[in-house]
This record gives structure tokens, sequence and C-alpha cells, in this order.
């Protein structure tokens, strides 16, 4: 059994455990770059996504944070690009069989951090402690790879009625 944790942002990722092995891997969201007169624009690649689920289907379950707007930090074009983004995820997880789950960002980092406005470094140590990472597998910079995995420790700790 995998279970699948999706931090859906354009800089999140996705980690995957084997549940029998606790070993988890990383891929960051499948992204493209492309130079504009606006500058870089990163651009979702669907395939991609769909190619890095495909294996999990019949195996697997997952959860993936639900994303909002903050309204006060977030113009239109953000919003838009987050509800995609999550909307991309959850469509593919359906179509390949893959069980899901949402969850808010306030009661994961609650539960798992001690209060949902922890900051980036401290996700980054708590899943370092929680799947055993050394620094050179999970980076001071992976904010999304670290929130992708204490999604996965939060649904394990569901699974087990405390969360």
């Amino acid at each position: 059994m995998f279970l699948i944790g999706i931090d859906p942002g354009l800089t999140g990722a996705v980690a995957i455990l084997d549940t029998e092995t606790r070993k988890i891997v990383f891929h960051d969201c499948p992204v493209s770059v492309a130079e504009t007169d606006q500058g870089k624009v990163k651009t979702f690649v669907e395939t991609r996504m769909l190619d890095l689920l495909w294996p999990y289907r019949g195996c697997s379950r997952a959860i993936v944070e639900h994303q909002r707007s903050y309204g006060y930090a977030d113009n239109a074009k953000t919003v838009a690009t987050l509800c995609y983004c999550y909307g991309l995820w959850i469509a593919f997880l359906y179509a390949l069989g893959i069980p899901v789950t949402t969850v808010e960002p306030d009661p994961w980092k609650t539960r798992i951090l001690g209060s949902k406005h922890a900051k980036k470094t401290e996700s980054i140590a708590e899943a370092r402690l929680q799947f055993s990472l050394s620094k050179k597998e999970l980076k001071g910079d992976e904010h999304g790879r670290a929130d992708a995995a204490l999604l996965i420790h939060y649904l394990e700790l569901k699974d087990k009625g405390h969360a």
C-alpha cells in the first residue's frame, strides 16, 4: 500500500510513502517554465501529473491539501491558478480510482506543527523527524515536499483516530 500526499500548487510537491518499508520518495509538481514579457511563467504539465500517479492506481490512497484564497494576499490570477491546480490533482486521482481525502491547511498544520501559522522551517524539520530524513533527502528550501510528507503523516494519524 502507498500513501500519496499532495501539496498541489505550482511550487508544491508530491510525496509517496511505501507503508511497508516506510520509504518515502518526493516529486516536485510537474511544471514547465516559459519566458514571457512579464517574466517567467509556470504552468502544469498535465500528462506528467498523470504519469506520476499511474503506477499507484489500485494500491494507494491520497491526501490533498485543499486550496483556497486568503483574500488579503491573493489576486484573481493566483486564486484561479490555485483552484485549477487543486482541481487537476483531484480529477486525476478520482479518474485513476485512487481514494482521496482533502484537508484544509489549518487543521493539519495545527495538529502536526502546533500552529496554523507555523514557519516553513518548522514544516521541514518536522518532516525530517517523522520520516527520518537527512538534510540531503529533504533540503532546507523544499517546503512543498515537507508539506506533502506531513499530509501523509496527518492521514496516518487520522486513520488511527488521533487527528
